[in-house]
């Protein structure tokens, strides 16, 4: 909640509703990598009377908090018939004892353009919302000038709401998104690279200077709307933003940021397959944990589902450029789970050569994929497996599949 009516102490937590309990909750956020975590710390609101069901809740411009409350007995459609009540509705205003003030009439939409700036500078944010709505409905290319300068002048809150006004505006150019990356506050940099993804394309200097900051960026926050935006650009420029956030930091222990930046390469597997394989000839790229954790496996299952030319020799390229047995041994692990349930008989040439050189370490690995090449030897071995009571159940079945 950000109304400005509470103490600062309040202003990182967060006011919720639980319907089907009948509650209103305060929950305290805390930092977790790339998103928030949330504890619930009491429950503000509650009452022994069972039609309490608050289903909405909202801010107002008074700095209240507006709660809307269905009041019946029933909020699930346990039964079809239309018996519950119409005219117990009712909505509640639960306001702070300090600094609360009854707020007059007013028409934002009369405002002017200066006016509707100033408001962005609003304590409530309500009031900011509402004059970036203003700005959405009016599109005022002669609000564009004086909007430059606040985001170029102001600090961090103040310059991101100058951001988002300047993009309703039509004002977001290649000037200020260059502005925008280099600025000093996290979150102007990270909406920044969100917007820059919505035209899905970038001119050569700015995907450029996106992919340097790639590699610069501290804030996990930012990193993770990289990885999304990464998703969303063609791969020439995604590429090198990936490369970078896996080369030069280490996010394999952040709820989000591993599988934003798998969901990012698996969208280039296919279309740019060979600029994806390029970044595996970096051996640093291979004794990252997120790579080895999140990445390595997915990907040689990604390739060997397409089923195609392409795809096998991808897999055998991935083989061939492992620095060690021990990533060899990730990738046929992804290997075995994309094989799994197909109907081939015979790996290509390019993929069995490949895989030869490791059958002696990889063990129960390498057999299966020997019986998948028809190799006589491995079918004696596993008829042998297939015949030990005392062996793994689990071996037994994959063997005789």
């Amino acid at each position: 909640y950000e109304g400005g009516s509470l103490p600062e102490r309040y202003h990182d937590r967060m006011i919720a509703i639980n319907p089907l309990q009948g509650y209103v909750q305060l929950s305290r956020f805390e930092d977790n990598g790339s998103t928030l975590s949330v504890a619930d710390e009491s429950r503000i609101l509650e009452t022994d009377d069972h039609w309490f069901r608050p289903v909405d809740i909202t801010t107002g411009p008074d700095g209240g908090v507006y709660i809307a409350d269905w009041y019946d007995s029933r909020l699930s459609h346990v039964d079809p018939r239309d018996t519950w009540s119409k005219k117990n509705g009712r909505i509640y205003l639960l306001r702070s004892k300090q600094g609360w003030v009854h707020v007059g009439p007013f028409n934002i939409s009369d405002s002017t353009n200066e006016g509707l700036i100033g408001l962005l500078s609003h304590t409530n944010r309500w009031f900011r919302q509402q004059a970036l709505n203003e700005f959405a409905n009016r599109k005022d290319s002669s609000a564009i000038a004086p909007l430059t300068d606040l985001f170029q002048e102001g600090g961090g809150p103040r310059a991101l709401e100058a951001l988002w006004a300047l993009n309703l505006s039509g004002g977001f150019d290649e000037e200020i998104a260059q502005t925008g990356l280099r600025h000093a506050d996290p979150f102007v940099r990270l909406w920044t690279v969100r917007l820059l993804g919505e035209a899905q394309a970038l001119p050569a200097n700015l995907s450029a200077a996106v992919s340097e900051m790639a590699a610069i960026e501290s804030h996990p926050e930012v990193r993770s709307q990289l990885a999304a935006t990464a998703k969303r650009l063609p791969g020439p420029t995604a590429i090198p933003i990936i490369t970078n956030l896996l080369r030069y930091h280490d996010d394999a222990g952040d709820p989000d940021i591993p599988l934003q930046l798998w969901w990012a390469l698996e969208s280039k597997a296919s279309s740019d397959t060979r600029a994806v394989l390029s970044m595996f000839r970096d051996p640093a790229i291979w004794k990252q944990q997120t790579v080895r954790r999140f990445l390595l496996e997915r990907l040689m299952q990604r390739f060997v589902i397409q089923a195609d030319s392409t795809g096998y020799e991808a897999c055998a390229r991935m083989i061939n450029m492992a620095p060690s047995t021990s990533e060899v041994k990730i990738l046929l692990n992804g290997l075995q789970e994309g094989l799994r349930g197909k109907d081939i008989v015979q790996l290509p040439p390019v993929l069995a050569e490949a895989i030869k050189p490791f059958r002696k370490e990889l063990g129960g690995h390498s057999l299966a994929l020997a019986l998948r090449q028809g190799d006589k030897k491995a079918m004696e071995e596993a008829l042998s497996v297939i015949g030990d009571r005392n062996a793994s159940v689990g071996e037994r079945l994959s063997y005789i599949r």
